[in-house]
C-alpha cells in the first residue's frame, strides 16, 4: 500500500466538489489526516478529512441529510419503515 498522497482536487464525491488541500490535522497522539476545502452544490464551504471523502462517510454538508428527512417526513416513514397509522 503506497503512502503516495493522491490530489482530489477538482474530483466530486456525491454533492461535494474538492477545491484545495489544507492543512494536515494533527490529533494529540501525532495521527495526521490529509484535509480537503470541499464546496457543496447547495454552496456551502467547508474542510474535511480526505479518507471521510473516499470512503463515502461525507456526501455533503448535511443538506443531503436534511432533505432525505424532509423527504421520509413527507411520505410518512420512520426508521425505515411506512407510518401504518397514516
Amino acid at each position: 500500500m503506497s503512502n503516495k498522497l493522491v490530489d482530489l482536487t477538482g474530483q466530486r464525491f456525491g454533492r461535494l466538489v474538492v477545491l484545495k488541500r489544507e492543512k494536515n490535522h494533527v490529533y494529540p497522539g501525532g495521527q495526521q489526516h490529509v484535509m480537503w476545502l470541499v464546496r457543496c452544490d447547495c454552496g456551502v464551504e467547508f474542510i474535511v478529512r480526505g479518507v471521510s471523502l473516499k470512503n463515502g462517510f461525507t456526501k455533503s454538508c448535511g443538506c443531503l441529510r436534511e432533505e432525505v428527512a424532509r423527504r421520509k417526513a413527507k411520505a410518512g416513514i420512520r426508521g425505515g419503515k411506512a407510518n401504518a397509522e397514516s
